[in-house]
């Protein structure tokens, strides 16, 4: 996702001389995606000479990050655009027709299409990853809590009781009788988080599995 031209830049404040009586100066220009960490959603990297066959080694002269543009003047020497970033004016570039605004329009907005995407993605994995961290200690304390449990019934064991006594709870989980209250209440809180468990991981596979579904259909779907 770039373009490469020759376009003329402008760096120096509007105020110093009008956008259409700047000093200009002609520039090979790679204009790409910024990094996500950085507060831009497209770069443009100026170059004093044709760098397209020598691009790792050249060393650029400038580069201006911008996540804006507006169109500032027109003419018979070309199309007029401004760079802006974070609210203010960073650059002007003077492009020489109208194929490469619209193709610099619309790889702005693929990159901003692009870190949306990237930003929703990051959002859902840090959500998944305090569910599972969640889980982990849930099933931490589900552990002692058992180890508390066995150790309470090895030092009061209970009555023997029939099966005729025995009462279910839920569908998982049995109190046998006669049982205190805190181990009634125990067993309970148990339960709830054994459920909970396995609600947060059947929902984990559900969406892994959408989202393979939705890889595959993407690369099998004709051309």
């Amino acid at each position: 996702m770039k373009h490469s031209w020759w376009v003329d830049v402008r760096c120096h404040a509007r105020w110093i001389l009008p956008v259409e009586w700047g000093i200009w100066r002609p520039r090979f220009c790679d204009f790409q995606a910024a990094s996500p960490s950085l507060d831009a959603d497209l770069m443009m990297i100026c170059y004093d000479k044709d760098v397209s066959d020598c691009r790792p080694e050249a060393v650029p002269r400038s580069v201006v990050l911008f996540d804006r543009l507006e169109d500032a003047v027109h003419d018979n020497r070309g199309f007029h655009v401004t760079l802006w970033c974070c609210g203010r004016e960073v650059s002007w570039v003077r492009l020489r027709d109208r194929h490469c605004r619209d193709a610099l329009y619309a790889l702005l907005r693929q990159a901003k299409a692009k870190k949306e995407r990237s930003s929703v993605g990051s959002l859902r994995e840090l959500q998944l990853s305090q569910k599972e961290t969640e889980l982990a200690s849930r099933e931490a304390r589900l552990q002692e809590r058992e180890r508390a449990v066995q150790v309470e019934e090895t030092r009061c064991p209970s009555f023997e009781s029939s099966s005729s006594e025995e009462e279910p709870f839920g569908s998982t989980v049995v109190l046998d009788w006669p049982l205190s209250r805190s181990e009634k209440h125990l067993r309970l809180v148990n339960a709830l988080d054994r459920q909970r468990i396995a609600e947060v991981a059947c929902e984990r596979a559900k969406r892994v599995h959408a989202q393979r579904s939705a890889v595959h259909r993407r690369f099998s779907a004709p051309h």
